[in-house]
Parts: structure tokens; C-alpha cells; sequence
């Protein structure tokens, strides 16, 4: 690890600060690297003074500590197999507890249901909190003859975003499920959880069109998680999530029925 100081270029470095402690730095060398030569001097610990210390062998390629889950056909029928690949139907909020009183800037319904809005709400505001049961907001609100599926396309999910044939779509691309009718469904919501914030956004009018309008997945930020919404028609059986019906994420084998 090193750390980068950007400064303008006539400028001249004196001291480091560190905890109000003053370290010279005028005595260091001043050295040119190419991006490449800088992260492998950093690895072989050569930027620090301690060549030879680092780890051996070649410098792991970027992002190979984090890679996303396989790929490949999910077993519908196997309720383990759905779930580890991040596939749920039910209308349940998932590690948050949200209260009436504190939804921020999304509607509910008189069964304390969330109909619709997007708000940001701070980690320790929605996580291992006591609500009284007439004030807890459990539930997504669906509309009649629908069910809610969710897809988290996290980074440790078959279903990430990450994937290798992900990484080449167009940003334009929408999320999608397609049932075995040809039908597809647009994604109307989702819940991001990134550190010290969870946003949620639930607009049924206003569905996601595009990869670009979903919050940014990252290999350097593993624990990040992010669940897809879609509100699919009951009776129907879904085959595949895919990116645009052009780039298959997902399949369903046999068919995902919605009961």
C-alpha cells in the first residue's frame, strides 16, 4: 500500500503530517513512474525502501481478489439453489428495519406497505433497531395479479452485474426478467447497501432503463450489495434475467414459476 498526494507542479513537498507528527520528506528521491511500474514498485514494496520484502511472484491482475460468482443455468425447482443465486419472490425488505415514522421520502400504504419514493437513510438508522409492530415497515406493496421477484446482482451473486459478459454490454441496456411467452419486465425499484447508507428507490411508473441509472457496483467495494425489484405477472414462468433480451445474466432451468 502507498499513498498518492496530488499537487500542483511548481509546488515542493516539505513535511508529511501524520497525527500532528512532522516527517521531512525533501531527502526522498523523485521518481517517474508509468502507472504499471508505480503499482509494481508498490507491491514489491520498492516505493517504501524495502525492496525484496514484498510478496513473490507477479502482481495479482487488478480486481482478482473480488470476482464475481459463476454463471450459468439455476435450478428453479431447488429453493437452495435460488437462493444462492440471490433469486427471491417475496415482497420482504431484506436487513433493514424501517419505521413510519422515519420513511424518509417514501409512501406507504395503510398496511404500512411501501407504494413508491426513493430515500437514502444512514446504516445505523435502519439496521438492529426496535420498531413497534404498528409502526414497522416491512413490506414492498405489489399490485393485484402481481408478485414481487428480487435479483441481487452483487458481486458474490450468480447474478452480478460483474459478470464477463456484463462487463461488455452497453450502459443503455435495462435490467430484465423474460418469461417463457416472451414477455418481459423492467425492473421498478431497488435496494443499494454501501457502507454507512442504504438507499432505496420503488417508483412502479418510473421503471429502470438503463445500467446507468442503477448505483455504481465496484470490485473494490465487495461488501456493496444491490437488489433488483421487478413486479412479474402470477401464473407465468420466468426464464432468464438478462441485460436488454441481448445479454443473458441468468436462466432459469426449469422455468422460475410465479405462483
Amino acid at each position: 500500500m502507498s499513498f498518492e498526494f496530488a499537487v500542483p507542479g511548481d509546488a515542493e513537498p516539505v513535511d508529511l503530517l501524520v497525527k500532528n507528527v512532522r516527517v521531512p520528506v525533501s531527502s526522498l528521491a523523485e521518481t517517474d513512474y508509468s502507472v504499471k511500474e508505480r503499482d509494481d514498485a508498490v507491491y514489491a514494496m520498492d516505493l517504501v525502501g524495502l525492496s525484496g520484502q514484498g510478496p513473490t511472484g507477479p502482481r495479482p491482475s487488478p480486481g482478482s481478489g473480488a470476482t464475481a460468482a459463476p454463471s450459468g443455468p439455476v435450478d428453479s425447482a431447488d429453493t437452495g439453489a435460488l437462493r444462492e443465486a440471490g433469486v427471491r419472490v417475496s415482497t420482504v425488505i431484506q436487513g433493514v428495519t424501517l419505521s413510519r415514522q422515519g420513511r424518509g421520502g417514501l409512501q406507504l400504504n395503510d398496511k404500512n406497505e411501501i407504494t413508491g419514493g426513493t430515500h437514502t437513510f444512514a446504516t445505523d438508522d435502519i439496521t438492529g433497531k426496535r420498531v413497534p409492530t404498528d409502526l414497522k415497515v416491512t413490506d414492498f406493496a405489489v399490485l393485484p395479479g402481481t408478485e414481487l421477484v428480487q435479483v441481487d446482482v452483487s458481486l458474490n451473486k450468480r447474478a452480478s452485474l460483474l459478470g464477463r459478459a456484463v462487463d461488455k454490454a452497453q450502459q443503455l441496456l435495462p435490467p430484465l426478467l423474460t418469461d417463457s411467452l416472451g414477455q418481459q419486465y423492467e425492473a421498478v425499484g431497488y435496494v443499494f447497501a454501501a457502507g454507512d447508507r442504504v438507499e432505496i428507490r420503488y417508483e412502479a411508473s418510473e421503471p429502470i432503463r438503463a445500467m446507468s441509472q442503477l448505483p455504481g457496483l465496484s470490485r473494490s467495494r465487495p461488501t456493496d450489495s444491490l437488489t433488483l425489484l421487478f413486479q412479474v405477472n402470477r401464473g407465468v414462468d420466468l426464464t432468464s434475467f438478462n441485460l436488454g433480451g441481448q445479454v443473458e445474466v441468468l436462466d432459469f432451468n426449469p422455468p422460475l414459476h410465479i405462483r
